[in-house]
């Protein structure tokens, strides 16, 4: 076993696949995980399943102080005799930050591709990212997520299809960090995706920072997800609640973006999400309902509406989105 010296000064442990591959890795999929031996073999699989994209990559997992076997199922997995693959052991902060910045800062790629541990890319995930924005100008992109496939119809509800790019005020257009990517130049440039930032709002944080400085952001239609929604009323419900309260500071850092949320507000969505998890039921299902569940309301800024992370999304006008298909 191999080690290598993460952001903080630290070494912590490597394992590498033992098959020797040709060629400069252009792509890196890095994948942030935490206790996630249920779901991330299934992953795996489906990173075995992409279509060639034409260009040598690898795949990153930052373990991010697992307790249940994560790292051996990796490690044991079929696809590090295809392609180079390799786990890193990050303990020294819990957080998805944390574990996204050790997988980058180890990256041989050009291009980052972000994707979580519990969901499933579809077969031309990769192909999508690499001709839409891989040789084009350091930039950020992202992709749409979709529930309707490996979820429960129940649990399905809860969750929000990102068909389109989300998009927050001043004209900021982002995705989620389950389906991202983003040139490794950016993440330098920017100083990564910051580790003090608590879940909820974690990875918009960066994109808002990436568009204060002018980097450019494609929407890449093509490069889906199937993402799954955690079941269980009360889990959804601490997410409600841990959004709500990651609202208030990033509004605070991008009063811009988001010039919506005040205490009282995440307070009100908190509540809301509690309210409606235990009747059940996802809190967009109820007529009427404004702040539940991280999600905070549309108000009139006397210039435009201010659409924060919602169940239903305008479509973004032609001017403002770069929309590619791979």
């Amino acid at each position: 076993m191999t080690r290598s010296t993460n952001s903080d000064g630290l070494s912590d442990p490597v394992t590498t696949s033992d098959v020797r591959h040709e060629g400069e890795i252009a792509i890196t999929i890095a994948i942030p995980v935490r206790n996630g031996a249920r779901t991330i073999g299934k992953q795996l699989d489906a990173l075995g399943r992409l279509r060639d994209p034409g260009v040598q990559w690898e795949v990153v997992v930052a373990d991010n102080a697992s307790t249940d076997g994560t790292a051996e199922i990796v490690e044991a997995h079929p696809l590090g005799s295809r392609v180079p693959m390799r786990v890193i052991q990050t303990s020294r902060t819990v957080g998805i930050n944390t574990a996204r910045n050790t997988a980058i800062a180890s990256a041989r790629g050009r291009l980052i591709v972000l994707c979580d541990a519990d969901d499933l890319v579809r077969p031309g995930w990769l192909s999508a990212y690499a001709a839409s924005v891989l040789n084009g100008p350091p930039s950020t992109a992202a992709g749409p997520l979709d529930v309707s496939k490996v979820n429960n119809p129940r649990w399905a509800a809860w969750g929000v299809p990102l068909a389109e790019p989300h998009r927050l005020g001043g004209g900021l257009l982002c995705g989620w960090g389950a389906n991202l990517a983003l040139h490794r130049e950016v993440w330098v440039n920017l100083g990564g995706f910051d580790e003090s930032h608590p879940y909820g709002f974690d990875e918009l944080e960066f994109l808002a920072r990436a568009r204060d400085a002018n980097v450019p952001f494609t929407w890449v239609h093509d490069a889906v997800v199937d993402y799954r929604v955690q079941p269980g009323v009360l889990v959804n419900a601490s997410k409600g609640f841990r959004q709500g309260v990651s609202s208030v500071r990033f509004s605070r850092a991008h009063p811009v973006a988001l010039p919506l949320p005040t205490v009282t507000i995440a307070a009100k969505s908190v509540l809301g999400s509690l309210r409606e998890a235990l009747r059940a039921r996802p809190p967009w299902e109820r007529s009427g309902c404004k702040v539940a569940h991280g999600r905070l309301p549309q108000r009139s800024t006397g210039r435009q509406t201010a659409l924060v992370v919602s169940p239903a999304l305008a479509p973004a006008d032609d001017e403002s989105l770069t929309r590619q298909s791979g």
